[in-house]
This record gives structure tokens, sequence and C-alpha cells, in this order.
């Protein structure tokens, strides 16, 4: 069975294994994610909502293992100063998008990534600025990976 915390390590060690981003972690951001000033490229993976596949494996006539499309979000995030700003984070994201194309289950731990949505909500991407508390600017892109995992949960009779 594969757990939550599985599958944010999982997509992290995933990113990190891009060589992309100066920084990878598994927690949303409450500060700059990176040293202000220093110009490189972060990745925050994070929980965002659960929501249960119908249907299960079926064994004995019994539904005994539960799926779920998890929402984790990634915000990719560079300072104004790596200029151009959106094509570093463009240049990120396109390898880890093209990544995801050639290993949508990370390795075997989850079902998929559904990039095209087939269990409902597809992958995508929101780009902003954040300004920060202390006057740094930084650009961000928001990733919203439904990742789907059909052995989340084992019930029993």
């Amino acid at each position: 069975m594969t757990g939550y915390g599985q599958i944010l390590q999982g997509l992290a060690d995933h990113a990190a294994s891009l060589g992309v981003f100066d920084q990878v972690t598994t927690y949303e951001p409450t500060s700059a994610p990176l040293t202000a000033g220093s110009g490189g490229l972060g990745i925050a993976f994070y929980a965002t909502g659960t929501w249960q596949l119908t249907g299960g494996l079926n064994i004995d006539g019994i539904v005994r293992i539960t799926g779920a499309r998890v929402y984790r979000s990634a915000v990719a995030a560079a300072g104004a100063s790596s200029q151009p700003a959106d094509g570093v984070i463009s240049d990120a994201i396109d390898a880890l998008y093209g990544a995801y194309c050639g290993d949508f289950t990370l390795g075997g731990l989850v079902t998929s990534i559904d990039l095209r949505g087939i269990h409902g909500v597809q992958a995508d991407t929101t780009w902003g600025w954040a300004l920060l508390p202390d006057d740094t600017t930084w650009r961000t892109a928001t990733l919203t990976l439904p990742v789907i995992c059909e052995d989340l949960w084992t019930e029993v009779a």
C-alpha cells in the first residue's frame, strides 16, 4: 500500500532527479523558497485534497482495496533576479511534465499522474508573482498534480 507521505516524497525525489531545481521540499512554503537573492529555482510539493475513486479491487465479491485521486500541488519559484524568470521556470516545468509523461507511475509507486484528467481534473499550471514581506519578488508557477493511487487503503470485512 502506498501512503500520503510516500507520494509526496516520490514526487520530490522525481523532481530532484532532474537536476533543474536548486531546492526541493515536501511542505507548503511559508516564506521565500530559497535564500533571498540566490536567484535559484525551488519547488515545493504539498497536499491539497483527496477524493475516493469509485470501484476498487474486488476480492471474493467484496471491494477490498480502495483507491483515490490525491491532489498534490507544487509551487516552483524563481527570484526576480533570475532573468528571465519566466524562462527559468518554464524550462524546469517542461522538464518536469516531460518526465511525468515518460514515468507517470513514479517508478511503480502510484497508478498514474493523471496528466489528461481521465479520472477528473487534469494536471495544470497557474502562473503568478509573489511579493514577500521582505520586499523580494518571486515568479511562481503553481502546478496541480492529480495522482491516482488504486491501492491507498485496504478495507477489512
